[in-house]
C-alpha cells in the first residue's frame, strides 16, 4: 500500500527506525535495503567492538609483562645482593668492591695499588681513582691482595662462560662491571683508549715475551669481551680473583 511507513529493526546491539515514503509493491524492497544498512551497521558495531576488546587485551598483556618485569629485576637485585662484599687491602687501606658469579669472587673494580712501574693514565691520580692503575705483566703477577691472585686464563675462561650462560649475557648484570681504564705502551710513551677498552692481564704467558689478556670494549652502549695476546710490557689493567 501506497503511503509513509515507519519501517523498525532491531538486531543484535542495535536498533533502527526509519520513516519512508513508498509506493504501492515497494515495501519490501525499501525493507530490504533497510535491512543491508542494518547489515553495515551491526558489522561495524561488531568491528568496534573487537577493537576495543582486543586494546582491552593489549593493556593487560603489557601490564602483565611490566609485572613480571618488575618481578625479574627484584628477584636480580636480591641475587646480585645476596653476591656482593668487599675486602680492604691493608697494604694501603683501599676497599674494593667483590663478587661472586659462578663458584669463583672477583673484584668489582679494577686494582689501585701504587708499585714500582705502573701508571695512572696521562699521569693524573684521579684516573687511577676512577679506572685503577695500569701495571706491566711482570708487576700484574705480584700486586695482588694476600688471598687473592691474577687470574689464570683459563679463569677468566670460566667467569666468560658464566656470562654466555647468564640470560644478561654481559658482565654488567652480573656485577662484574669493567672498567675501560686504556693502556700504557711503554715503548711509545703514550695512553691509549681510555673510556673505550678495558685492557686486563692473565698470569698465563703465552711465549717469552707476550700473554693472554682479556679486552672488554664499550662503544656506543655495546659491549663485548676479546680474548687476546698481548706484549708483557704494555701496561694494562688488574682485577684479583679470590683464591
Amino acid at each position: 500500500m501506497a503511503g509513509k511507513h515507519e519501517l523498525e529493526y532491531k538486531g543484535s546491539g542495535i536498533s533502527w527506525t526509519e520513516s519512508v515514503e513508498c509506493k504501492s509493491g515497494q515495501q519490501e524492497i525499501i525493507r530490504t535495503e533497510l535491512q543491508v544498512k542494518i547489515t553495515a551497521a551491526e558489522v561495524k558495531v561488531q568491528a568496534e567492538r573487537e577493537a576495543v576488546e582486543e586494546e582491552r587485551l593489549a593493556y593487560l598483556r603489557a601490564l602483565e609483562e611490566s609485572k613480571q618485569a618488575e618481578i625479574k629485576e627484584a628477584k636480580a637485585l636480591v641475587d646480585m645482593e645476596s653476591r656482593q662484599g668487599n675486602i680492604i687491602d691493608f697494604r694501603d687501606g683501599q676497599v674494593y668492591k667483590t663478587i661472586k658469579i659462578g663458584g669463583q669472587v672477583w673484584m668489582a673494580e679494577n686494582l689501585n695499588y701504587e708499585a714500582a712501574d705502573t701508571y695512572c693514565y696521562d699521569d693524573r691520580k684521579s684516573n687511577c681513582e676512577k679506572y685503577g692503575r695500569l701495571y706491566t705483566w711482570e708487576v700484574s703477577n705480584k700486586v695482588c691482595p694476600e688471598g687473592w691472585h691474577l687470574p689464570s686464563d683459563g679463569e677468566w675462561n670460566t667467569l666468560s662462560n658464566e656470562f654466555a650462560l647468564s640470560e644478561f649475557k654481559d658482565g654488567w648484570s652480573l656485577g662484574f662491571n669493567p672498567s675501560f681504564g686504556g693502556r700504557y705502551d711503554w715503548d711509545s710513551n703514550r695512553f691509549f683508549s681510555l673510556q673505550e677498552w678495558g685492557y686486563f692481564w692473565s698470569s698465563s704467558q703465552e711465549d717469552y715475551d707476550t700473554a693472554w689478556i682479556w679486552k672488554f670494549m664499550n662503544s656506543n652502549g655495546v659491549r663485548f669481551t676479546m680474548h687476546w695476546k698481548y706484549p708483557q710490557v704494555l701496561a694494562l689493567s688488574v682485577r684479583c680473583l679470590q683464591d
